[in-house]
């Protein structure tokens, strides 16, 4: 009965034994709710302590394990047959699976083992599966997460897809123009290193890195502060119709630091612009009368030291 299928619950299985849940506190922890015909019931919950991972989503690459069986039926699939994690990227199209299979994943959080009861029309629909899935069959799938990895097609087409090797532990993204540090590696299909630079510091936007600058610049817009990502070139990848070097290559990125820079003169005419190097800890700005102790560690024109600056110098002061 559909409208039995359609009600939503949520189990979860402790030490202790099994505890029912309101599936609505499950919701308020962020997870995606799934549409009537998919119902879920959670084994085995994932530690608090990766909660902050998240959960996977649309255009994600998903490894996972799993035995799919019919309702109140035989089993028909089981990863664990061979110890062969399978692998499939939610959402993809062409589908490389069925939708109630993408719609559990982006559920589910790393380690989490949860079966789900998946209606016909999520599954095979009146098609079926031959010879194993009857058309009109109603499928339950035990899926445990094992892992997953960010995905993003920077152009639309295919030819340079990155993907999240550590995720960032900053609250900012660059813009064009900001001024950022970053590590970067280029490597050719066969390994041999075609471009590196280590810690270097590089306004997002300028075409430093010649062929390889519009994946750069595309992938720092999208990543945070201390985030390492990779982009896999396809072999059909090249800057110029005679330069095929990029074809099946790599790029590494770190984005160690974003530099935030702000215009501080009293006109706003961007005659004093101030860029934190290291952000303070505290809420608090001195104030008129204040007293502060202000260290300066070098002051110069932008090439040269300033004349009579003999640095450095701890300066203490009262404000106004």
């Amino acid at each position: 009965d559909e409208d039995e299928e359609a009600e939503e619950h949520h189990e979860s299985a402790g030490e202790e034994g099994l505890q029912t849940n309101d599936a609505q506190d499950e919701y308020s922890r962020g997870s995606p709710r799934l549409p009537w015909g998919i119902t879920k019931k959670v084994l085995r919950e994932a530690p608090v302590a990766i909660w902050e991972e998240g959960r996977p989503k649309a255009g994600d690459q998903v490894t996972i394990h799993f035995v799919a069986r019919l309702q109140d039926g035989p089993e028909v699939q089981n990863s664990r047959d061979k110890d062969q994690p399978f692998s499939f990227m939610i959402d993809q199209s062409p589908r490389e699976v069925i939708v109630g299979m993408d719609l559990a994943a982006m559920t589910m959080r790393r380690t989490e083992i949860a079966e789900f009861k998946i209606a016909p029309r999520f599954a095979y629909d009146d098609m079926g599966s031959a010879p194993l899935v009857p058309p009109g069959a109603t499928m339950i799938f035990e899926i445990e997460l094992l892992s997953w990895e960010t995905q993003e097609d920077l152009f639309g087409d295919g030819l340079a897809i990155k993907t999240v090797v550590k995720a960032g532990d900053g609250e900012t993204k660059p813009m064009r123009g900001q001024e950022v540090i970053l590590n970067l590696k280029c490597t050719d299909r066969k390994g041999q290193v075609l471009e590196e630079h280590e810690h270097l510091t590089h306004k997002v936007g300028d075409p430093l890195f010649g062929p390889l600058s519009r994946a750069v610049v595309t992938s720092l817009l999208a990543m945070y502060e201390g985030e390492r990502a990779t982009v896999a070139f396809g072999r059909y990848f090249a800057p110029t119709s005679t330069d095929r070097r990029y074809a099946k290559a790599t790029l590494e990125l770190e984005l160690e630091q974003v530099f935030e820079s702000r215009d501080v003169s009293a006109t706003q005419d961007k005659s004093l612009i101030k860029k934190v190097l290291r952000k303070g800890k505290g809420k608090q700005f001195p104030r008129d009368t204040s007293k502060v102790k202000l260290h300066i560690e070098a002051a110069s024109d932008g090439t040269a030291a300033l004349y009579g600056f003999s640095g450095p110098k701890t300066l203490e002061f009262a404000l106004g």
